[in-house]
């Protein structure tokens, strides 16, 4: 088996896949391969993964040379049936067939599948949004079993829903919207939370209760971000002698020069950037 490495600027991607699915479909046309397209993030560029047998990869190469403005110059390696497989497995995600069938590509791994129910209303944070993303996947990242969970900002409470999934001990929630405390409360409902997230009504920076985490969890606009940093650092139980992580998203690039500096004035130090 052989790998076929295609760069192609990110602006030509879809033109480049567009011949490649009709030079799979067209009998006419080059010898069969496999492939799936690979978009980095950082880079200005999206690579395809092109995989044929020995025997045509020769012939899949000529092809390529053909369009070679579309798809501009490939390199190529030798790798086993196994690898091949492992590189296509990562591409996959569970998808939509039909309406109401949805295909899980993963039976037999072990990679395990989390579903999450979240009614859409007037709160934020259905998890679309690439900053909710950023927030789970450092959550998941972090979280320890037994851990007590701050969110505030809630919205929809996805969040802290998977908080309580992932073994969260405890999960308290505060938002100011008041659709947004029914909201959450429904979908932890609906999710079967056990614990149940905690969802209160309320501006976090000016309560008076002390509200105990291990880590604290936030994605909403960077100035009230500031605010319900620095009214947490002043329950934080200083005698546990436990570190707190601060999961802080929704913070713009043209704002994070002065936040990082702002952060690093109350003690935080950030550890991971995305």
């Amino acid at each position: 088996m052989r790998e076929i490495v295609l760069r192609v600027p990110r602006e030509r991607a879809e033109e480049a896949e567009s011949l490649i699915l009709v030079g799979l479909s067209d009998t006419e046309g080059p010898p069969k391969f496999n492939y799936y397209l690979e978009e980095p993030d950082g880079l200005t560029e999206s690579v395809f993964h092109l995989f044929a047998p020995e025997p045509e990869a020769a012939l899949v190469l000529s092809w390529i040379e053909e369009n070679r403005d579309v798809f501009g110059k490939a390199c190529a390696r030798v790798v086993v049936d196994d690898d091949w497989s492992a590189y296509y497995i990562k591409t996959l995600e569970p998808y939509w067939l039909t309406k109401n069938v949805l295909v899980d590509p993963f039976v037999g791994t072990e990679r395990e599948i989390l579903l999450v129910r979240i009614a859409c209303g007037k709160a934020f944070g259905i998890g679309d949004h690439s900053t909710t993303r950023m927030a789970v996947e450092l959550l998941q990242k972090y979280l320890k079993r037994g851990q007590r969970v701050l969110d505030v900002g809630y919205g929809t409470g996805i969040l802290s829903i998977l908080a309580s999934k992932w073994g969260a001990r405890s999960v308290t929630g505060f938002d100011i919207d008041p659709d947004a405390v029914r909201e959450a409360r429904g979908n932890a409902r609906l999710n079967q939370c056990d614990p149940a997230p905690d969802f209160r009504e309320g501006d976090y920076v000016h309560i008076s209760e002390r509200v105990p985490f291990d880590i604290f969890v936030s994605n909403i606009y960077v100035e009230v971000l500031e605010e319900a940093v620095k009214a947490s650092l002043n329950s934080v139980e200083r005698t546990e002698g436990s570190e707190k992580v601060y999961i802080l998203s929704g913070i713009l690039e043209t704002k994070w020069r002065i936040f990082d500096k702002k952060m690093r004035g109350l003690g935080l130090c950030f550890v991971e950037k995305r």
